[in-house]
């Protein structure tokens, strides 16, 4: 609360706030933030006067600690108030207190319009990359398991074939009646039925609905893409 004769005000020229002093030392105040700084300042019914920034910036933590502009004026003690466009932040209210918020903006930014992904690639697309190189270990892996626990007479490259083959639907593995054979044999069917599905819906939402690029979506997407600039 102010208990002085004398309040001073920081502030800075600009589009609303514009002030002309008179001969009186009295000030003329127009634009959006000029009037309503002058019927505060009725309303007190105090002797003023303005206090101008030379920096004219609303007030940012410098690094030696210190603060400029407006604010600045406030935590050095040479104003008693600001008033003008500031914006609320927690870093500036941790040194000044703000009256209640009387006006609210919105920003926005505009880029290109995202375009979708080529459909002749469209077979790839229902898998991300690590997703793809999993697969592929995991079906060159595997021969080497079968051929360890089956102890066939089949090469490695007809394993792998049976395996790919496999993932196509087509049955290809032999039964010999053990039931640990028949146990990592079905779960590898399972597994392939799993994939074969994920990969069909996948696809075939893919076609019926192009996949866009993705583009930046909000203002922290947009912090993290300049920064990889």
């Amino acid at each position: 609360m102010i208990c002085s004769k004398l309040i001073r005000v920081a502030t800075i020229a600009t589009e609303g706030m514009v002030f002309n002093r008179m001969e009186d030392g009295t000030y003329n105040f127009s634009g959006v933030e000029g009037k309503y700084l002058d019927i505060i300042l009725k309303a007190l019914n105090l002797k003023y006067e303005m206090v101008l920034p030379e920096d004219k910036e609303g007030g940012r933590l410098l690094s030696n600690g210190n603060w400029s502009g407006m604010i600045g004026e406030i935590t050095k003690g040479n104003a008693d108030l600001a008033f003008n466009y500031l914006i609320v932040n927690e870093q500036r209210g941790k040194v000044v207190d703000f009256s209640t918020i009387y006006l609210t903006g919105d920003m926005a930014f505009a880029i290109q319009k995202p375009v979708a992904y080529p459909v002749s690639m469209a077979y790839i697309y229902p898998f991300d990359v690590t997703i793809w190189f999993l697969i592929l270990a995991l079906l060159f892996l595997m021969p080497l398991v079968f051929q360890a626990q089956f102890r066939t007479k089949y090469t490695y490259f007809n394993t792998l074939i049976t395996f790919v083959g496999s993932l196509l639907g087509k049955s290809s593995f032999r039964d010999d009646g053990k039931l640990k054979h028949r146990m990592i044999t079905y779960l590898w069917y399972f597994f392939g039925m799993i994939l074969s599905f994920s990969y069909s819906a996948v696809l075939l939402s893919v076609l019926t609905v192009a996949l866009q690029i993705p583009t930046v979506k909000n203002f922290e997407e947009l912090a993290k893409a300049i920064e990889k600039k």
